[in-house]
């Protein structure tokens, strides 16, 4: 029952928000009591973190899954990689503006936790890229990760695009996640080795 609460909580949060989602609106959904709700959590605010919490397992296990897979192609690998992140970050956008206005705390520890797996997986990918000589082995790379790692948070917020100008918004992919995506294309090239053909 635990885990039921766990992902409706998750499927409402994501959809309406933190603070638009009482305790009484999830034990309606799965027809229980908010006596049952509150066996399980001491309030909205513990469940809240074991939401935080899942999508941490959610997250890491797709990426898992992706390792488990045989990819030939390095860019491939990249482009999955970064499909499950957009993916996630589209989910969480509605989530982190609101929890940013109404609880900054919970805000930074959703935040912190996506930032910490998309360093990891970032860095791992990044090496791996080095290693094989396909990327530049100095400061470009480490510079590239700051880049995307920003670019993320600021793309998960769905005000993102009116502090950019309108003029600069005429040709941007609407999509938060093909956006990530081109940028990092244009970041690949920046810390791509010049005497390597591709990503292959």
């Amino acid at each position: 029952m635990k885990n039921r609460i766990i992902k409706k909580a998750q499927e409402q949060f994501l959809q309406f928000g933190y603070s638009r989602v009482r305790v009484s609106d999830i034990a309606t959904e799965l027809a229980i009591s908010k006596k049952t709700v509150y066996n399980h959590f001491k309030g909205k605010e513990e469940l809240l973190y074991s939401v935080i919490e899942n999508f941490q397992d959610e997250i890491e296990s797709q990426l898992e899954e992706l390792e488990q897979e045989q990819r030939t192609d390095y860019r491939d690998e990249v482009f999955a990689e970064l499909e499950v992140v957009g993916n996630w970050v589209n989910k969480l956008s509605l989530l982190l503006h609101d929890l940013k206005r109404t609880f900054p705390k919970a805000y930074e520890q959703l935040w912190k936790a996506e930032r910490e797996i998309i360093v990891e997986r970032t860095m791992k990918k990044l090496e791996k890229g080095v290693s094989l000589g396909l990327l530049h082995a100095d400061q470009r790379t480490q510079i590239a990760m700051v880049v995307f790692l920003l670019a993320t948070q600021r793309i998960a917020e769905p005000d993102f695009k009116d502090t950019i100008p309108q003029k600069l918004l005429e040709n941007l992919p609407g999509d938060p996640r093909e956006l990530l995506r081109e940028i990092v294309l244009l970041i690949s090239e920046g810390i791509k080795r010049n005497d390597t053909n591709d990503y292959e």
